[in-house]
């Protein structure tokens, strides 16, 4: 059974989503290579645990210390960077709104480039009429999945 067609949808500035899906992949490849910066601790903490530094014995906790924290710094650094970079991709194909608006409000909580985007974001994805391009597009994809 075909769908009667959609109503058009009132003017969207493609141009604010397609600018905001590029500072959203800049500053998701920013945060890439700033969450590798612990890797340095983690080198050292390697070191300290192996005796590559001649350290002595009672220093091995804070070899491990340096381990964790840096491990736990680079998982959650790098997966919030992919988050960022999913955000630019899902902005540009006008899909995963709920992502996108989540991304955006944690986004505000990084002062001061993060804060300009995630409030640019959250104002332009609040827009009733670009809601609607992403559940047009989200309802679009489920009925190629189904057909």
């Amino acid at each position: 059974m075909m769908q009667p067609p959609s109503p058009p949808l009132p003017e969207v500035n493609f141009e604010h989503l397609r600018l905001l899906s590029i500072f959203y992949y800049v500053l998701g490849a920013i945060y890439v290579m700033v969450a590798l910066i612990p890797l340095i601790h983690l080198s050292v903490g390697i070191a300290i645990v192996t005796g590559v530094l001649h350290s002595p014995p009672d220093t091995i906790p804070l070899g491990w210390m340096f381990i964790g924290l840096a491990a736990v710094v680079v998982i959650v650094g790098q997966t919030y960077a992919i988050c960022m970079l999913l955000t630019g991709r899902y902005l540009a194909a006008h899909k995963a709104w709920k992502f996108c608006y989540v991304v955006a409000a944690v986004n505000c909580m990084n002062v001061p480039l993060g804060t300009v985007l995630g409030i640019l974001s959250l104002i332009q994805l609040s827009k009733p009429e670009v809601k609607a391009l992403f559940s047009r597009n989200q309802s679009a994809s489920k009925l190629m999945m189904d057909g």
